[in-house]
């Protein structure tokens, strides 16, 4: 298994997947950058759109599926979502061909992978995280989320990967221009996990087998690469592969081994 997160912010996020050597199945999770955008770096990754085999959505918001509505139609790629995403964008998802829907804590099959998607606290309708599983890895990917919880806990246990949100350096956010309306919904048990959030949730699901953990979801204005990565030392020194998502370019491909 292989992933390369081609995008990860307030702007759109998009990661894309491969799993399989014969029958190489490969997918998208979520299509939050602009179509051209998104397209160009699938292309600058290797990947034409041609080969990809379905699409997964976490949720509705904009910067998760921004772009998905079109690539489904215009290549007739197989969309997955939970009922509530749909509803809740359900104008953008007409005349989509190939629809499915995913029921948290029910595993789907598709091709050689399992996919778990569970549910997560975050102000969207019906917002879930994602665990992916082949023969021989476990990707978790969690990018929206107020707060952890034990079901989330015990999810992304045993992992060989894990793309986490690291959204907001608490100090950071409380001295921004952002309206308090704004800060108070970040900051809420359903906006988006902290540094110091995001790096307790390691702590406690950490074991001897987690080969990578990429930073994503970074706030441009409320966090930073350098806080991050000081965040993610104590994980670096067990010899945990660290890499930090960003908005502007892909992190390039990642090998689960």
């Amino acid at each position: 298994m292989r992933f390369c997160c081609l995008g990860s912010g307030s702007e759109g996020n998009s990661l894309v997947l491969e799993s399989g050597l014969n029958n190489k199945t490969t997918i998208l999770v979520d299509c939050g950058l602009k179509f051209d955008v998104l397209e160009k770096r699938l292309i600058d990754q290797g990947i034409s759109i041609s080969e990809i085999d379905a699409i997964f959505i976490t949720h509705e918001h904009s910067d998760h599926v921004r772009s998905a509505a079109k690539f489904a139609r215009v290549f007739e790629i197989p969309l997955f979502m939970t009922h509530g995403s749909f509803y809740a964008y359900r104008d953008h998802f007409q005349k989509i061909k190939f629809l499915s829907f995913l029921k948290s804590d029910q595993t789907t099959k598709f091709n050689d992978l399992s996919i778990l998607p569970f549910s997560i606290p975050h102000d969207a309708r019906e917002p879930v995280a994602l665990v992916f599983q082949d023969l021989k890895h476990r990707l978790g990917v969690l990018t929206d989320a107020g707060s952890i919880t034990p079901h989330i806990e015990k999810t992304l246990s045993k992992l060989d990967g894990l793309v986490l949100e690291f959204n907001y350096d608490p100090n950071m956010l409380k001295d921004s221009k952002y309206p308090h309306s704004l800060k108070k919904r970040i900051a809420s048990s359903f906006g988006h996990l902290s540094n110091e959030d995001a790096q307790n949730l390691l702590k406690k699901i950490y074991h001897d087998k987690l080969q990578v953990v990429v930073a994503a979801h970074l706030s441009q204005k409320n966090n930073s690469p350098e806080l991050v990565d000081k965040m993610l030392k104590v994980f670096k020194e067990n010899s945990v592969k660290i890499l930090i998502a960003k908005q502007s370019k892909p992190t390039g491909w990642i090998n689960l081994n």
